[in-house]
């Protein structure tokens, strides 16, 4: 009977993803086209 007994609970939570922060070099992507449509 041991083999049938429950998995053991998880201690902790899962931790959230890190947080997505801005970088200058990729701008987003709608926001590129508007500047590529604009620039001559």
């Amino acid at each position: 009977m041991k083999r049938y007994t429950k998995a053991p609970a998880r201690k902790t939570a899962p931790k959230p993803a890190a947080k997505r922060v801005h970088d200058p070099k990729k701008p987003h992507v709608s926001l590129a086209k508007l500047l590529a449509a604009k620039a001559p």
